[in-house]
């Protein structure tokens, strides 16, 4: 724990950090654009990837931190260009299964070999010391955000 930090540092680094988030998720989305896919739809392309069996648009929209209005939109999208089939549930004629297409796969497959090459290109110029240590402060950090957020008990105001 490192309270001992002055406001203002901590206010100048958080600042920091927003711009380097930024950044980041800015150029992964022009990377993606390249192939016609924002990253809203890469997360739930993958999202799907790895939920085959089981994927439902709700459980999508929660995992993700989407609305689900924009889930089901990114999905009419998907489903128009063939990527994607909705399916009956099994047990709840009211829900629906999402399922990869052939399609579908084969275009997740050919993305995510894109993005993982160019990632993996770009984290060998980091050095493994320093991303290990990166990823364990990214942990750390991750885990105080939740629990800040679970125990925030100032007024939230809907915009």
């Amino acid at each position: 724990m490192h309270n001992e930090m002055k406001d203002e540092t901590v206010i100048q680094l958080a600042g920091e950090m927003k711009e380097v988030f930024h950044k980041l998720a800015r150029q992964v989305n022009l990377f993606l654009l390249k192939w016609g896919v924002p990253l809203n739809t890469y997360m739930l392309l993958d999202y799907l990837d790895c939920h085959r069996e089981h994927a439902e648009a709700a459980e999508a929209a929660d995992e993700l931190a989407i609305p689900r209005q924009t889930v089901t939109a990114l999905l009419d999208g998907l489903e128009k260009q063939g990527l994607i089939a909705r399916l009956p549930h099994p047990q709840d004629r009211r829900r629906k299964i999402i399922r990869l297409t052939r399609r579908g796969l084969d275009k997740v497959k050919r993305l995510k070999a894109e993005v993982h090459a160019v990632e993996t290109s770009a984290l060998r110029t980091v050095g493994e010391t320093d991303l290990r240590h990166l990823i364990r402060i990214m942990h750390q950090h991750t885990e105080a955000l939740q629990q800040a957020c679970d125990t925030y008990t100032g007024p939230i105001t809907p915009l």
